[in-house]
């Protein structure tokens, strides 16, 4: 009997780890929806990488990564844009990209799928998770953007806010 549930738990496990690969995949290899005017125009048609959070109002790690986005969006200064969609706004949008968990954060270039997770994740990681997927052509690519200081013998980037204040990311 022991054997038949080490049998099945690994069956099971094996079962988890393919479809968990069948969906990393066919989220990389979606191309754009064609008959989608609004992607098209605030991501297929942006410059440089465009990172989509997908997410709902209802949704509490999706509401407290708004001020970790603007953040990032303030620190990609041009190089790349957030864009939030709204999975009960478009949910066929969500669907296309087999979207089951939010937050959804997917970095696109040009409509393509670079990199996918799931999860609240904070302006730093955020950051370095975006511009390490950067081409190396892009100017600035895969090369340290923010100034930085150093705080407690770490090296911490920093952000200029809204009213012209230093904000070290991630904190």
């Amino acid at each position: 009997m022991r054997r038949l549930n080490t049998l099945l738990n690994g069956l099971v496990l094996v079962g988890l780890v393919v479809a968990g690969y069948m969906i990393l995949v066919r989220t990389q290899q979606t191309p754009p929806p064609a008959d989608d005017p609004w992607f098209q125009a605030n991501v297929v048609d942006q410059p440089g990488l465009v990172l989509v959070k997908f997410g709902a109002e209802w949704c509490g790690p999706c509401r407290r990564m708004e001020p970790e986005l603007d953040q990032l969006e303030t620190s990609l200064a041009g190089r790349g844009s957030v864009v939030r969609v709204d999975v009960t706004q478009h949910q066929d949008l969500a669907r296309h990209y087999g979207v089951s968990s939010i937050p959804r954060l997917i970095v696109f270039d040009h409509g393509q799928v670079l990199a996918s997770r799931v999860g609240f994740v904070d302006s730093k990681q955020l950051y370095d998770w975006v511009t390490s997927l950067e081409p190396a052509s892009t100017p600035g690519g895969n090369q340290e953007k923010l100034p930085l200081v150093v705080e407690n013998g770490e090296k911490l980037p920093v952000i200029v806010d809204g009213q012209g204040l230093p904000v070290v990311v991630g904190n």
